[in-house]
Parts: C-alpha cells; sequence; structure tokens
C-alpha cells in the first residue's frame, strides 16, 4: 500500500488493523498480464486463420461459378457486381462464426462465474435467474461485445473475400 495512504486508513473509523498483502495483488497481477498476452496472441492467430479458411471457401466458390463469371463479364457486367455477392458472403461467414464464438464464450462466462468469485471470496451478486435488476449490466456488456464481435467478423469475413477475389478473379 502506498505509505501516504496508511495514516489515513489507520485513523479511519472502524479500523483496527490495516493488512496490504503485496504477495497477492502480486501474483494477481501477473496471472492478469500473462492471460492478456496469451489471450492477445491467440486472438491474433485465431483471426489470421478465420482469414485464411475464408479465402479457401470463397475461392472454391468462385472456382465453382468460373462459368458464370464469365458470362457476366462478357454481358458487360461491373467488377463490383461480380464481387459484391462474394464479399458478402465472406462478411456473412464471419458474423455467423463470430456469434457462435460470443454464445460459447458467453455461456463460458455465465457458467465459470460462480466458481470465480467463491475462488476470490467474493459472494455472486448475479443470482440464477436473469431476470433480476443485477443482471442487466451483465446482459449489456455481452449485448455489446457481442455487437464487437458481428463487426469484426463481418470485416475479417470480407476481407477475406476481397484477398480470395483479389487473387482469382482479374478484371
Amino acid at each position: 500500500m502506498p505509505k501516504h495512504l496508511d495514516p489515513i486508513i489507520r485513523q479511519a473509523q472502524g479500523v483496527e488493523e490495516v493488512v496490504f498483502q503485496k504477495d497477492v495483488v502480486d501474483t494477481l497481477l501477473s496471472w492478469t498480464n500473462t492471460i492478456r498476452i496469451v489471450g492477445g496472441s491467440l486472438a491474433i492467430l485465431l483471426a489470421i486463420d478465420s482469414l485464411l479458411i475464408i479465402m479457401t471457401v470463397v475461392s472454391m466458390k468462385i472456382a465453382l461459378k468460373k462459368e458464370e463469371i464469365e458470362i457476366l463479364k462478357l454481358v458487360g457486367a461491373s467488377p463490383w457486381y461480380i464481387r459484391m455477392p462474394f464479399v458478402i458472403e465472406g462478411g456473412f461467414y464471419g458474423a455467423s462464426g463470430a456469434f457462435m464464438a460470443w454464445v460459447i464464450i458467453t455461456g463460458l462466462v455465465i457458467w465459470i462465474r460462480p466458481m470465480a468469485l467463491s475462488f476470490l471470496g467474493m459472494i455472486p451478486a448475479i443470482s440464477v435467474v436473469m431476470g433480476s435488476l443485477t443482471a442487466t449490466p451483465f446482459l449489456f456488456s455481452a449485448g455489446g461485445f457481442m455487437g464487437a464481435m458481428l463487426l469484426i467478423g463481418f470485416f475479417l469475413g470480407s476481407i477475406g473475400s476481397l484477398v480470395a477475389l483479389g487473387r482469382y478473379l482479374k478484371f
């Protein structure tokens, strides 16, 4: 604890003893930093993996529709008229994958939360019934997390499609 706060806390009414467990705080900070580094690395690797998978799927779709693409070119369709369905499809693949990941992550958080709180010696604030008022902040944050994941998933899927289109469609 910072030395300038110790006398203030000791003089507060109802305080008998001030115990600052520096080793526990340092251990928690170390765990948190490690989890952030590992989580960030995994997120980057999974994003690259998603791009490669979507590029492969869209490339196979392009190969299957090669004749249709040639007909559209002969008729005079613009390059973006031909490309846009593939870009939207890749974005849909990314967004649907992000939604499935959100469902799994949210389920794990709901399942692990009571165990984590009891491990830390805290009483769970959210009851088992999710209709209570105390569950509202969690639902708002889960909804915001879902929106962010959907946007990132759509963006990654669209980028993967554009890369595949650039490699296989020459105009």
